[in-house]
């Protein structure tokens, strides 16, 4: 399915007492939808904000929020040609 002039929101967040391996695995739905829906020519909402950690303090603990993670995605399928810079939302 083409995506051009389509905007696409992600929103969600995990649960805070989920278990790590489920997030982890959230995240990588997020980053694969995110490579699909640049690669079919949709446009990203993206807001940006603290990112809370599923286990507190512990830097190694997954985010609870994907907005970072759909703004490393995007950036990687920049740098890899799988998504190309679009001006006002035009290819």
């Amino acid at each position: 399915m083409r995506l051009i002039g389509r905007r696409l929101h992600i929103a969600g967040s995990a649960h805070p007492h989920a278990h790590p391996a489920l997030i982890v695995q959230a995240h990588r739905i997020v980053r694969r939808l995110v490579r699909e829906a640049l690669r079919e020519g949709a446009t990203l909402v993206v807001q940006a904000g603290p990112e809370p950690l599923a286990g507190g303090a512990d830097l190694e603990s997954p985010a609870l929020v994907f907005d970072w993670t759909i703004l490393e995605e995007a950036r990687a399928c920049l740098l890899d040609g799988t998504a190309e810079p679009t001006r006002l939302g035009e290819p």
